[in-house]
């Protein structure tokens, strides 16, 4: 099953994106206890693509298949497996122009999703209109970042933080996971594997 969004009627472009994942990226279990099988057909503008994004401008160049067929056929589809829709769907009406479409308001888990993809295709100058007013509805991060408690929400921070360019605050927020998972208690709770794979800026804090 396929539920079809229209970003352009003249679309060229078919993007196939996963429509069992829920917005924190997991799969969506049906009465039945199984995943749903589903996708999420968006049918989008290459031009608005290529001018947003040199990620898909790449991709639909003539060096690649997409972009070959798109050149002689007049249209290509492909699958984007891994990436979350609902974050993706917010991203393409701003590609698009779809302002009034874009949520104001969006929870964590948008913003984390919207900061991966927006990283993954080089859409920052696109999703700066809506960076400030997304961000501004966690200011309260101030207080959260003060817990002596590493959760996965100083994960996303740092992600969000870094991708949109909030220098002070993810040096803060940084800072506030290095002292953390330093602490003897927490790596013999989380073992010393998940502070191996924080990033070297983070570990360095003393």
């Amino acid at each position: 099953m396929s539920h079809d969004k229209v970003f352009d009627p003249d679309g060229d472009v078919t993007l196939i994106l996963p429509g069992n994942l829920d917005e924190f990226g997991i799969p969506i279990e049906s009465m039945g206890g199984k995943s749903q099988k589903s996708n999420v057909r968006m049918i989008v503008s290459s031009k608005h693509l290529t001018l947003a994004s040199e990620v898909f401008k790449a991709m639909l160049s003539s060096n690649f298949q997409e972009g070959i067929t798109l050149r002689s056929v007049g249209s290509v589809t492909f699958n984007l497996p891994d990436d979350e829709p609902i974050a993706f769907e917010i991203l393409m009406n701003m590609v698009h122009g779809k302002f009034r479409l874009v949520p104001a308001k969006v929870t964590l888990a948008n913003v984390t999703s919207l900061a991966v993809l927006v990283d993954k295709y080089r859409l920052q100058e696109v999703a700066e209109v809506m960076t400030k007013r997304w961000l501004e509805q966690h200011e309260a991060w101030d207080d959260f970042c003060k817990k002596s408690e590493l959760t996965n929400d100083h994960l996303c921070y740092m992600k969000i933080f870094s991708v949109f360019e909030r220098e002070d605050a993810l040096q803060e927020i940084m800072m506030r996971i290095g002292l953390i998972a330093k602490n003897a208690a927490f790596q013999d709770n989380f073992g010393k594997e998940f502070y191996e794979i924080l990033p070297v800026s983070v570990k360095a804090i003393h």
